[in-house]
């Protein structure tokens, strides 16, 4: 069984279209998106995320619709981003080279 199957993926944005888009990932298998700014990839995990809707064609994780999974199906989607988006409020501490840095919630943020 294929652990990601696209087939057809459109989405039109303005300006931007991402037109027929057709992959698959075997399980067990990572894939990485590269291409130039503007080509698409940040939209493609978008909609396999299922945060932004399709216009058109299929997207299945692990056979079954990405539109259908559960919050516990969707808790083994992995995804690193070039950008770090976080909640108004929250920031990283930088700690001493080699260090890991800390993630903490200015007083009153949501979630905080």
């Amino acid at each position: 069984m294929n652990a990601l199957e696209i087939r057809g993926l459109t989405k039109r944005r303005g300006d931007f279209a991402l037109q027929g888009l057709d992959l698959t990932l075997p399980a067990g298998c990572i894939m990485g998106l590269i291409g130039e700014n503007g080509a698409g990839k940040s939209t493609t995990i978008r909609l396999i995320l299922n945060a932004l809707s399709r216009d058109g064609g299929t997207v299945a994780v692990y056979g079954k619709d990405n539109r259908a999974l559960t919050p516990l199906e969707r808790e083994d989607i992995g995804a690193v981003l070039d950008e770090v988006g976080l909640p108004d409020g929250w920031h990283f501490h930088p700690l001493a080279a080699g260090g890991v840095q800390r993630l903490s919630a200015a007083a009153g943020a949501a979630g905080g």
